[in-house]
């Protein structure tokens, strides 16, 4: 062999080498390596607090959720349409009031057994245990009464509601289906949580969702595999899920997830992008490394609220729970200002938490308050919270310091500069406000035990009926941010809002609806328990690998179709 000839098979060799070594990292990187197929990697904020929707409403217990249960129905998150999922097909027996639905023939849950009309039962009658306090109860009564489930046939279930409902079947998107025989017994027990809470043994959650939960490592990561039993069918004809792993990295910091994903160590990522990461997620997509998706404003925003629950005994703080202080912040900031300095522009100016991107039900004429700070600062001196000393910095009617701490989500770029941003417009009113960061758990934790003066964050939307919402609107819900789970209405405008939210659960008539729900939203706007300042425009990304994603404006973005989602 010639010098020429060996310099070149070395050279071939060499080549080869890093060639292999690239895909065996990128397919490491991926989980391919030594598990016979393709993983797809998305991320989560935080661990799930409980991977059943029954038992827990945060963020990434709802996509963990999504994931290994099933409904009846779902809502498309692109068309915003109901659509058939456990069940194949339903018809309208009593208008407004009773439904006839019929289960897929091929329909089982993870563990290989039918799904079949007494799970449907079973899992509907679930929403309601007290023992479960569970978070979809309120969305599922109308005029307090529960939807009562009945077996026709093993494939066929009655569902009647103790009234005309308005939105019919769309709230049971939300209740996932569960086998009778492996849980009805730990639901009676109490042990029904501890049974699906992520130190659980894995092989005890059985659902019928795309995937199952092989092992989860805390704080790291929750791995699924796919459930060979799922029902569903590709348009193409393959049987779903297209892959055979879906891990989810716990990653809290959007700066992180951003990284993960420009490295190709992430596929899919929680949120929309942030407005400072889009001239570069652009250029990656030149480059065929993302798929950029712009889907318009967004339907969820984040909100500033004060904790209103009355205090105990000496209440010398009670200006922080005064209408005119919301008021008073509201006139302070500037929202041009607000949404160029937090979303670099990529915004669009609201008032309520229904923002115009939900076209049906954002009441129309809301407008933000006018930006004025003498308007604000008559507000403030009208409850007696004024700057005493000329100092500067207001005292309230102790002479202290009028000044409180505001709760944010640690990791989480937009909410964290949003809060710096309120921090500088409240200074020149006189206002001094500290901020703390917390993970997401440790905020939901300071919701629940009420040990907190004001927060700054959102709500994550399962779908654009109210009614998919009503633990944020009637006063005993649990996501009632400033006041949840009140016995009773603690306020006459909160006792009224209960009143509308729940006469336009029971009319059948869309119109009538739109029009109570409006109304509910403007008395919301006129007691600002809760201070919206933009609604950011949505653009989500996966990696340029990924097929048959589907985006849509309902969190999650991708996930909700994640058994559709293929590797090229």
């Amino acid at each position: 062999m010639s010098r020429a000839m060996k310099r070149a098979t070395a050279l071939l060799v060499v080549v080869l080498l890093v060639a292999a070594g690239l895909w065996t990292l990128r397919h490491r990187r991926h989980g391919r390596a030594g598990n016979g197929g393709e993983t797809i990697v998305a991320t989560l904020r935080s661990d799930p607090a409980s991977f059943s929707r029954l038992l827990a409403g945060d963020r990434s217990s709802l996509i963990a959720s999504q994931l290994v249960n099933e409904p009846l129905v779902r809502v498309n998150h692109v068309t915003q349409t109901l659509e058939p999922a456990l069940a194949e097909g339903w018809q309208e027996v009593e208008a407004g009031r009773r439904y006839r639905l019929t289960l897929r023939p091929a329909a089982r849950f993870s563990d290989g057994s039918a799904v079949t009309a007494r799970d449907v039962v079973f899992s509907v009658g679930a929403v309601y245990k007290p023992n479960l306090n569970s978070p979809l109860a309120d969305g599922l009564q109308v005029d307090g009464s529960p939807v009562t489930a009945r077996a026709v046939d093993d494939r066929t279930v009655e569902l009647t509601f103790p009234s005309a409902y308005g939105p019919g079947l769309r709230p049971l998107h939300a209740v996932p289906i569960l086998p009778h025989a492996r849980y009805e017994s730990a639901v009676e027990s109490g042990a029904f949580a501890a049974a699906w809470a992520p130190d659980a043994p894995t092989p005890g959650m059985v659902g019928a969702g795309p995937f199952m939960v092989e092992r989860v490592e805390p704080g790291v990561a929750v791995h699924l595999v796919r459930n060979p039993h799922y029902w569903r069918i590709g348009d193409d004809g393959v049987r779903l899920p297209r892959a055979d792993r879906l891990r989810l990295d716990i990653v809290p910091s959007q700066e992180a997830e951003m990284l993960r994903l420009r490295t190709g160590d992430t596929d899919i990522v929680t949120a929309e992008l942030r407005p400072d990461d889009l001239t570069e997620a652009r250029a990656l997509a030149a480059q065929q490394r993302l798929q950029l998706f712009d889907l318009g404003p967004s339907l969820d925003v984040d909100m500033l609220w004060f904790n209103l629950t009355p205090a105990s005994g000496d209440d010398r703080r009670e200006w922080l729970r005064r209408r005119e202080l919301r008021e008073a912040i509201s006139h302070a900031v500037d929202r041009t200002a607000f949404i160029n300095a937090v979303y670099r522009g990529a915004a669009v100016q609201v008032a309520g938490m229904i923002t115009p991107g939900n076209h049906v039900w954002h009441a129309s004429g809301l407008a933000p308050r006018p930006h004025s700070l003498a308007m604000a600062a008559e507000l403030l001196d009208r409850i007696g919270v004024r700057d005493r000393n000329g100092d500067g910095v207001r005292e309230d009617v102790y002479n202290q310091p009028a000044t409180f701490t505001l709760l944010v989500q640690q990791g989480h770029t937009i909410r964290q500069r949003a809060a710096a941003v309120l921090q500088e417009a409240l200074r020149p009113l006189g206002l001094d406000m500290a901020i703390a960061t917390l993970d997401a758990r440790g905020l939901q934790q300071r919701l629940r035990d009420g040990s907190y003066e004001a927060m700054y964050h959102g709500l994550p939307g399962t779908d654009t009926d109210p009614s998919g919402l009503m633990e944020f609107w009637l006063s005993s819900g649990g996501w009632h941010l400033w006041h949840p789970n009140q016995a009773s209405a603690a306020t006459k405008w909160e006792r009224e809002i209960d009143l509308l939210m729940t006469r336009q659960l029971t009319s059948t008539n869309l119109e009538e609806r739109r029009q109570l729900v409006a109304t509910a939203q403007r008395m919301l706007d006129e007691e600002l328990p809760v201070i919206v300042f933009a609604a950011p425009r949505v653009t989500v990304a996966t990696s340029g690998r990924l097929t048959n994603v589907r985006p849509g404006l309902l969190a999650p973005h991708v996930l909700w179709n994640a058994a559709d989602i293929g590797v090229r």
